[in-house]
């Protein structure tokens, strides 16, 4: 047998062809970092960066200029490139692009081995497959990709006891949540017959007449709780403060960005198909109950605990799993109305999140302490006398993130209430509100201590003003303020 018989690439189309592009740039990227790594020792850092910025912006070009027109299915439609895989894909690429430019110089500091940047991509490439495919243990396979280099960005800093700590700790349960999503998965397969999403869908339409049977119960019991555990959402989270507190500023930047979107991403190619089932997600259902819950749980506790943090990234961590809660209200009313255009003020929030969390990370990034050790409120004071840029920067991402007008998370958060609201979410839409009213306490108060208190004196950084992180922090700021009055400027892919 030929080999042409065997591996039909001649069968390919150009669109086809061109969909795998920025899989093989990822792939060539990782590879080229890894070698830059091993074998450039006197410029491992300064080729893998080069390589990574370069790699990353070629697989963005890519994505951008394609035939943006079609969706292609690859591998008889377990992999598909559609206007949401590569929106999400673009998002993801952002993320961890403004992750690593944050580790340059930062990294060489603090002793972050060189394999950060091929480790970085790699968890990347498990992202965009994550949001590009539709068939669950492919799924499974983009999860331990994503999650596998992630456990070992976060214990990079070998020296530090809190990041191999939380390394650890992440690794433990990330392999506890993934072996329940497995598992889930295997249940629904021996329920439907199928691990497409959208053969699971039509499978569970027919044997849900009269209720759902208790295998297809467990199992989305199972994949839910599994993929809730990776968005952070209560009662999932108890990992979240630890792991982000203990990585370093630019891996926590990435998780909370790169790592969130990917995870919302395969979490809405799931509910596309599985939430249409009458019995699972009807109004009143339990899976419906519990989603809702999970929901207001989230905002209510991320926004609560919040208020009780001293140490930035633990309370950056609360304010994630508050706004995991907004985004799953989403969720919560598609289950209900079955309408996707919810979904575009969700869509438009996440972009708005990323650029606003992306700031604030180069902001700690370029606030890191000379020793290392976790940035405290107590740190920030007076901090307009010695750094008035950057303090600045930090207040509007802070005011962004809260909501305030003329920001770009005032104009996210609005349209996400309000598309929720319309579609019969309006019980959630109050407890958002009321969880934003308290919030915005936590975040008000990085700006009394930076503008209102008396200069700490502690070491942040005055020596070593960290270029990739500095740009970063500038084009945050810009489209924060830019998207915050001209909201029109964007459209997300619903």
């Amino acid at each position: 047998m030929s080999l042409v018989k065997t591996f039909p690439l001649s069968l390919l189309t150009f669109s086809e062809l061109w969909s795998l592009v920025p899989m093989l740039i990822l792939l060539g990227t990782a590879v080229g970092c890894m070698l830059a790594a091993a074998f450039a020792r006197q410029g491992a850092y300064l080729v893998s960066q080069v390589l990574f910025v370069g790699g990353l912006l070629a697989a963005l070009v890519f994505l951008f200029v394609g035939p943006l027109g079609q969706n292609v299915t690859l591998l008889n439609g377990v992999f598909i490139s559609d206007h949401m895989s590569r929106f999400f894909a673009v998002l993801i690429l952002l993320g961890t692009l403004g992750a690593g430019l944050m580790n340059i110089g930062y990294g060489e500091k603090h002793h972050i081995l060189p394999e950060f940047y091929s480790l970085m991509t790699l968890s990347a490439m498990g992202g965009v497959l994550l949001v590009s495919t539709t068939e669950l243990v492919s799924a499974f396979i983009a999860i331990e990709l994503l999650s596998l280099g992630t456990y070992v960005l976060i214990g990079l800093r070998r020296h530090n006891a809190s990041s191999s700590e939380a390394s650890l700790k992440y690794f433990i349960m990330g392999g506890v949540a993934s072996a329940v999503f497995l598992y889930g998965v295997s249940l629904l397969y021996g329920a439907t017959g199928s691990l497409s999403t959208s053969a699971m869908k039509s499978a569970l339409e027919l044997s849900g007449v009269t209720g759902l049977p208790l295998m297809s119960k467990v199992g989305v019991a199972m994949l839910g709780a599994g993929l809730l555990f990776k968005l952070g959402a209560v009662p999932f989270q108890v990992w979240v403060p630890d792991v982000y507190g203990g990585a370093s500023s630019p891996v926590t930047g990435y998780m909370i960005t790169a790592v969130k979107v990917a995870a919302f991403g395969l979490f809405l190619r799931v509910a596309s198909d599985l939430f249409h089932v009458p019995s699972l997600m009807s109004e009143g259902s339990i899976f419906y109950k519990f989603l809702w819950i999970v929901a207001a749980l989230s905002m209510v506790l991320g926004s609560l605990v919040g208020l009780m943090q001293t140490e930035l990234k633990r309370l950056f961590a609360y304010s994630t799993i508050a706004h995991t809660g907004y985004v799953l209200m989403t969720f919560v009313v598609f289950g209900a109305s079955k309408s996707q255009a919810v979904f575009g003020s969700m869509t438009t929030y996440l972009v708005y999140y990323l650029i606003a969390n992306l700031g604030i990370f180069a902001s700690l990034t370029l606030l890191s302490r000379g020793d290392g050790e976790a940035i405290r409120l107590s740190d920030l004071s007076g901090l307009h006398t010695r750094k008035p840029w950057i303090a600045f920067a930090v207040s509007i991402f802070l005011l962004s993130l809260a909501g305030i007008p003329l920001t770009a998370g005032f104009i996210g958060k609005f349209q996400l209430f309000m598309g929720v609201a319309k579609a019969g979410g309006g019980s959630l839409v109050a407890v958002a509100v009321m969880s934003s009213m308290v919030s915005l306490y936590y975040y008000l108060r990085p700006m009394v201590y930076m503008y209102m208190k008396e200069d700490s004196g502690v070491d942040l950084n005055d020596q070593n003003p960290y270029l990739g992180a500095f740009l970063v922090l500038i084009l945050a700021l810009v489209f924060t303020l830019y998207f915050g009055v001209q909201p029109s400027s964007f459209r997300g892919p619903f």
